[in-house]
């Protein structure tokens, strides 16, 4: 059997928390709202401009077109600025959490906010079809095998198979460049045990993560993973590994199956 790729790099105490609390926060991302927002500005000026055009008023055509000009360079500057100062501010709480040891085992006082989760953690790109999903502690939980282009296996480290994950419905086309399939299958024994059907939207993809039977029904926007409107987890991407952060309860295979498959 092939020698399967692992992730190498070690997620400390202070990083852990910096990426699931932190960076969400005080990351700005391009809003929806934001959106929305410059587009009427946009649609504004051009209007305008159609105006001037049609009745023939060279004033609100100059009017237009001067607002046009400005608004796209404003945006580009706010957008650039936006994304340079979460840059920055990103770089600079990781190094902090970087060179923090982590907390001492033997602090009893210390409660754990992680104490009821599941770290997972995947390389970002694999060199390789086969490649480890471990714990932070670099044990083997999970064997990941990309045997064709849009199917996965996943086994446990003693070769047996867990489930498989198939894309049942390619990309779609408004999805902005996101190479995404909007709908995988997970398979057990030839018996699909959960969906994963990825949803529209202008800032992040969706995954509607949806378990046969009784299993929980899951959300992942913007890399948190939600149940209901409860935050139970998040995926972060950290130097060269994905990590899944989530709640014990409510990992199931559906969930798995999204965070082997991501990029």
């Amino acid at each position: 059997m092939a020698q399967a790729e692992m992730p190498k790099d070690h997620l400390t105490d202070y990083e852990r928390a910096v990426c699931y609390y932190a960076l969400p926060r005080v990351l700005n991302p391009i809003t929806f709202g934001i959106i929305v927002a410059y587009a009427v500005c946009i649609l504004e000026a051009l209007v305008a401009i159609v105006v001037g055009i049609a009745i023939g008023h060279q004033l609100t055509l100059v009017i237009g077109t001067v607002a046009l000009g400005a608004m796209i360079i404003f945006g580009l500057v706010v957008f650039f600025v936006r994304a340079l100062l979460s840059e920055v501010r990103k770089r600079r709480l990781l190094e902090a959490a970087r060179r923090t040891p982590d907390a001492a085992q033997d602090v009893a006082d210390l409660p754990d906010p992680f104490a009821t989760h599941v770290l997972l953690k995947r390389p970002t790109h694999a060199a390789s079809a086969l490649y480890a999903c471990t714990e932070n502690d670099a044990t083997i939980q999970y064997l990941v095998d990309n045997v064709a282009h849009g199917l996965w296996k996943v086994k446990t480290p003693q070769d047996t198979e867990v489930f498989t994950v198939k894309v049942l419905r390619g990309p779609g086309s408004f999805l902005f460049g996101q190479d995404l399939p909007r709908l995988l299958g997970v398979y057990r024994d030839g018996n699909e045990i959960a969906r994963i059907v990825r949803r529209f939207s202008f800032d992040s993809a969706i995954a509607q993560i949806e378990a046969q039977g009784d299993g929980p029904r899951l959300q992942v926007r913007q890399r948190g993973i939600y149940q209901g409107d409860r935050l139970v987890g998040r995926i972060y991407p950290l130097r060269s590994s994905y990590y899944l952060d989530i709640e014990t309860a409510a990992l199931s295979e559906g969930m798995l199956a999204y965070f082997v498959t991501v990029t």
